[in-house]
C-alpha cells in the first residue's frame, strides 16, 4: 500500500460476487492476539481498527490456496481519534499496516479469531444497483413452486 493512499474497496481479479460480512470476535481470542504475537514488547502501543483476509489461488484450479493477513492498526493514544471520525463519517484515520507472516490456515484463522462469521454475495453489480432481494420463498419448504410465486405482487 503506498502511504498516504485511501484503501480501496476489496475486490478479487472478476468481482463475479459481492457482498457484505460480519464477523464476531472469539470468545477466548481475537484478532488482537495476532497483532499482539507479531508486535512483541510494542503490543500495548497498537490496536486493530481493520483486517484484510485474502484467500485465492493463482492458476488453474486445484493449486495450493494462498492466504494473506494484513493487519491495520493506530497508535493506543488514538483510540479517541476513532470516536471522533465516527461522529464525522467524511473523516480520515492514516493508519499503520502490519503484514502477518506466517498466517494460520484459513479454518485455524476462523476459530481464533470468530465465533460467528456471517458473509452474503451477490452477483455481479446487483449488490450496488440499489435492488432489493425479497425472499419469496423456501425451495427446501415449497413443492411445485411456479414461476408465478416470483410476480411483483405475492
Amino acid at each position: 500500500m503506498t502511504e498516504g493512499k485511501a484503501l480501496e474497496p476489496v475486490g478479487v481479479q472478476y468481482n463475479n460476487w459481492t457482498g457484505t460480512v460480519a464477523l464476531d470476535n472469539a470468545d477466548n481470542s481475537s484478532i488482537e492476539e495476532i497483532a499482539n504475537e507479531r508486535l512483541g514488547d510494542r503490543a500495548a502501543d497498537y490496536f486493530v481498527v481493520a483486517f484484510d483476509f485474502v484467500v485465492g489461488t493463482v492458476g488453474m484450479i486445484g493449486r495450493p490456496l494462498s492466504t494473506s493477513l494484513t493487519l491495520y492498526l493506530l497508535p493506543e493514544e488514538g483510540r479517541d481519534t476513532v470516536k471522533e471520525a465516527i461522529k464525522n463519517p467524511n473523516g480520515v484515520l492514516d493508519v499503520l499496516s502490519l503484514s502477518v507472516d506466517p498466517i494460520p490456515k484459513v479454518e485455524e484463522f476462523f476459530r481464533q479469531v470468530s465465533k460467528r462469521f456471517e458473509m452474503r454475495l451477490t452477483r455481479g453489480k446487483l449488490d450496488d444497483s440499489g435492488i432489493e432481494l425479497r425472499l419469496a420463498g423456501n425451495l427446501n419448504e415449497l413443492e411445485n413452486l411456479e414461476p408465478s410465486d416470483f410476480d411483483e405482487e405475492s
